[in-house]
């Protein structure tokens, strides 16, 4: 148990972590490779990867003439010849943007701006992960701190988790609060809030995204 607990701390103070990944090309063959302290290597070879044009990239991401992947995996409908990578997991090439390997639709990658909280927008919508969030108000929209978001209508409260996978049911749900007053509103903590006409807690009212 000690000597697991002095690993750990290990790997906490170095940068590079105990566990890191990379791409091999080898006998005109592309793999992604995992390696971790604590079980052997794992390798994935990319079946559709082309070993002629293959180029790893940064943290985790790398394209072929035909595709661009992030940790093995391929992200559907990145474009490699205009791809790029942005922060905190997001890319995008000159038609669409992702998070992970996801394609969140409807964002435009000319306006597109990534915000705090797992919050981004574009000048048309508001995105918490890769969901649209509808009812938002983009123009108004903004972080304010500790899971909490509002526009000039409404307030919203959604924790900064968001899934890898794509399906969306993995989505923390993002509450929204009817009716705010934004001038007057504040944040008192992680879960509760206030304007001058009531109190707001992420604890107890229901989900609502559209």
């Amino acid at each position: 148990m000690r000597y697991t607990f002095l690993i750990l701390l290990i790997c906490n103070m170095f940068i590079s972590g105990c566990t890191q990944w990379d791409y091999k090309i080898e006998n005109n063959e592309v793999t992604f490779q995992i390696h971790s302290w604590n079980h052997d290597p794992i390798i994935q070879k990319l079946e559709n990867a082309d070993h002629l044009t293959f180029k790893e990239l940064n943290d985790g991401y790398a394209l072929d003439k035909n595709h661009v992947y992030y940790k093995g995996k391929i992200i559907t409908k990145a474009d490699p010849a205009t791809f790029k990578i942005l922060q905190n997991k997001y890319s995008s090439d000159a038609n669409n943007v992702f998070l992970y390997t996801c394609h969140i639709k409807s964002a435009s990658p000319e306006d597109f701006v990534i915000l705090e909280g797992a919050w981004s927008k574009d000048n048309q919508h508001v995105f918490h992960g890769y969901e649209t969030i509808n009812i938002a108000d983009a123009k108004s929209f903004h972080y304010l701190k500790d899971g909490w978001a509002i526009d000039n209508n409404n307030a919203y409260h959604a924790l900064s988790w968001v899934s890898t996978g794509c399906s969306g049911s993995d989505i923390l749900k993002v509450k929204v609060f009817h009716n705010v007053d934004a001038k007057s509103f504040q944040v008192l903590n992680g879960f509760k809030s206030k304007d001058v006409n009531n109190v707001y807690n992420a604890n107890k009212s229901p989900n609502k995204t559209n």
